[in-house]
């Protein structure tokens, strides 16, 4: 197995307070409750000192041929001198060496997202409000998108067929498509008080958007018309992460502390997963799509079987987790957070039970135990 942690200095914590109230809410869905046995992962030796030091991680997007690591690290605040504090890093997914620099950001760098072939990456400069496409052959930028009403810019994801990007931003009730070639803005739609927005997904044909905002409230919306189309209810906090699987389904997940499947026609829930203890804050399906991982505040990254809803496994880290990542053969995860390292570790393809994995160390040879052993 390979595990590499990159270590990073100190960051301020996060702002944003988990919402106080919480309403109970009557389910008619399946509630899974997950039960993991424990499973120490084995002793590994430390990474090589010359690996530099950066600052938390924000967000983590393997490359489509598996070979690097996009990671969006830097602290909340902006530094418009230097603009290399948050440089985007690309990392070489073997050793964890960093391989070259993405540097035009001046804020968190909070969101990546390749294109299809590893030609080119999105990256999003939080409150600087720049999102940006560069050719990864060169390392220079192709386009930036500059939105001055939209501070606090969390995510821009490529549309199935790559020729727009959709942004939101935190702090504003608009949704922004615009072209990657020049960044010029294609469409601007009000998303009628749905303040705050957290994260958006495009639909699989790209004829939809679904967005998740600070009240709980998740939104789908014809692209062409602007028009909503249904709402989700049912999480009672921010909604922090969104996904449009290739089965229509919806996948949320939220400082509730669950994640929730639905039907994208009818809104419908289908199931809730319930295990985390803490903020979900990203989700991310393997590229077969029947697995989900999810990276949560209470510091731990957990696996979910989508058709069952089942808890598959559990790893364990010191330190909330803001961001996970499949490789594209679904046989590693990425993961880093507030503690400012960055995991690379081999996950079991068909795990026999649900098992939960005690912190990694910085390096091994070893494949975390694929439920085999006896718990502790």
């Amino acid at each position: 197995m390979t595990i590499y942690r990159l270590n990073m200095s100190n960051s301020l914590l996060r702002l944003l307070i988990k919402p106080i109230f919480c309403f109970a809410l009557a389910l008619l869905v399946s509630v899974i409750q997950p039960s993991a046995t424990v499973i120490d992962a084995q002793d590994a030796t430390e990474q090589p000192s010359q690996i530099p030091r950066f600052d938390a991680v924000h967000d983590i997007a393997w490359s489509p041929d598996g070979t690097q690591v996009a990671v969006g690290q830097g602290s909340y605040v902006c530094d418009y001198e230097d603009f290399s504090k948050h440089a985007v890093q690309i990392l070489d997914a073997a050793t964890g060496q960093v391989v070259s620099q993405l540097v035009l950001h001046a804020c968190t760098v909070t969101s990546l997202d390749w294109n299809h072939d590893g030609s080119q990456l999105i990256t999003i400069g939080g409150t600087d409000g720049f999102g940006v496409v560069w050719n990864m052959a060169t390392g220079k930028p192709i386009s930036v998108s500059r939105s001055y009403s939209m501070p606090g810019r969390l995510a821009d994801l490529w549309s199935p067929d790559e020729t727009r990007v959709a942004s939101i931003a935190e702090g504003t009730q608009e949704a922004l498509i615009w072209n990657p070639a020049n960044g010029q803005a294609m469409f601007t739609f009000d998303t009628e008080g749905f303040y705050f927005p957290y994260a958006i997904a495009w639909s699989p044909d790209g004829t939809h958007l679904v967005t998740a905002n600070g009240y709980g409230n998740v939104v789908t919306w014809n692209v062409t018309s602007g028009e909503s189309v249904e709402q989700l209810s049912g999480h009672t906090g921010i909604v922090s992460a969104v996904i449009w699987n290739a089965n229509n389904q919806i996948i949320t997940g939220g400082w509730d502390d669950t994640i929730r499947i639905w039907d994208a026609d009818t809104g419908t829930p289908q199931k809730v997963l319930v295990g985390h203890t803490g903020n979900i804050n990203d989700l991310k399906l393997n590229s077969e799509g029947n697995r989900l991982a999810s990276a949560s505040d209470d510091g731990t990254v957990r696996i979910w079987d989508v058709t069952n809803g089942q808890q598959i496994q559990v790893i364990e880290d010191d330190d909330r987790i803001y961001t996970v990542d499949w490789s594209p053969d679904g046989s590693k995860l990425a993961y880093g957070g507030l503690g400012g390292e960055v995991h690379v570790i081999d996950v079991p393809q068909y795990p026999q039970q649900n098992t939960t994995v005690a912190p990694v160390s910085p390096m091994s040879n070893s494949p975390i135990p694929d439920g085999t052993e006896e718990p502790r």
